[in-house]
């Protein structure tokens, strides 16, 4: 488990080796940009994101390249999230998979009342902009 004082999390980038250094800097501030939004919201402690490169051979799609699908895992304190996406451009496959575990993180149902407060507490910072 993390320490919430040091803020240790990690990210980890499975495949993207294949991609050449600006598409991983691109790709690496748009999961920065996205993660600063999820910690607004819970403690984050960790991602890992799948590139897998898949080609779709009986379909007319194959003559225009291979499709780019992503995994996408996401643990905080409060649970596990996953999400896939699929994708010809990997920039849009991956603000996908980071928009759906966004959305999956702020509609966590309210198990326990602190869940409640922490949204009450985004609320307000959200109005008061």
């Amino acid at each position: 488990m993390a320490n919430p004082k040091f803020e240790i999390s990690y990210i980890r980038y499975a495949g993207f080796s294949r991609l050449d250094s600006f598409e991983r800097n691109k790709i690496e501030s748009i999961v920065n940009l996205n993660v600063e939004k999820i910690k607004r919201i819970t403690p984050f402690l960790g991602m890992r994101l799948h590139l897998k490169p898949i080609h779709e051979k009986e379909t007319e799609l194959a003559r225009q390249g291979h499709v780019h699908q992503i995994d996408g895992f996401l643990r905080t304190n409060k649970g596990r999230f996953h999400a896939v996406a699929r994708h010809r451009n990997p920039y849009h496959a991956v603000a996908d998979i980071l928009k759906n575990l966004l959305s999956q993180v702020k509609h966590k149902h309210p198990h326990k009342e602190e869940w409640k407060e922490v949204f009450k507490k985004y609320r307000k910072l959200k109005r008061k902009k």
